[in-house]
């Protein structure tokens, strides 16, 4: 099935093929959860994450559907 990724701040670095915010269409298993989809992307699991499906944050065991829209950010810090 297919789904709309964006990454967004430091995650390309783990996905240097995507662009910062631009949409790209990835493949994934049919059941695919969040955390399928950043193993597929080569984001390192220890590596802190948030995710955004449908304009909603989900967790990484969230089951995706066809055509989700998803964002995958840093943790916001500051001080």
């Amino acid at each position: 099935m297919q789904v709309e990724v964006r990454l967004y701040a430091g995650m390309r670095a783990y996905a240097p093929h995507l662009l910062i915010g631009q949409p790209q269409i990835i493949e994934v298993p049919a059941g695919a959860t969040g955390k399928d989809l950043v193993r597929v992307l080569g984001i390192p699991d220890d590596v802190p994450k948030i995710l955004v499906i449908n304009g909603r944050k989900e967790d990484l065991l969230h089951q995706l559907k066809e055509g989700d829209r998803i964002g995958i950010f840093p943790p916001v810090g500051g001080g």
